[in-house]
C-alpha cells in the first residue's frame, strides 16, 4: 500500500513532516500505565474494558469483575474466570458493545 495516496502525503506523514516530535509522543503512547477502577459509570466514561458476571438467570449483573484499559489483561481474566467456574455468566463489554460473552 505505501505511505502515498495519489501522490500526496497521508494525514500521518503530514504530522510527522511537520513535527518530528510527534513519533517520540506515539511511542510513549504505548507505554501508557494501566487504569483500572471499581465504578462501572466511571468505565463507561473512559470507555474501559468491563468484565461482568451476571446472575444465574441471566437477567442483571451480579458483580464487577474487572474494569480497565487493557484489553489483554480482560481477556486473561474472561478465560480464568471461565476455567475457574465453569457455570458462570460472563460478558466483557466496551459501553454497550459485547466483545465476549459465556456461555
Amino acid at each position: 500500500m505505501g505511505g502515498k495516496c495519489c501522490g500526496r502525503m497521508t494525514h500521518t506523514e503530514e504530522l510527522l513532516d511537520h513535527n518530528p516530535s510527534k513519533s517520540e509522543n506515539w511511542s510513549r503512547m504505548a507505554n501508557w500505565p494501566n487504569e483500572e477502577t471499581d465504578n462501572p459509570h466511571y468505565a463507561d466514561d473512559r470507555n474501559f474494558y468491563k468484565l461482568e458476571k451476571w446472575t444465574r438467570d441471566g437477567t442483571k449483573i451480579d458483580s464487577l469483575l474487572y474494569a480497565g484499559n487493557n484489553l489483554d489483561r480482560a481477556r486473561d481474566l474472561f478465560a480464568k474466570a471461565i476455567k475457574h467456574r465453569p457455570k458462570i455468566r460472563l460478558t466483557m463489554r466496551q459501553r454497550t458493545r459485547v466483545l465476549e460473552q459465556y456461555p
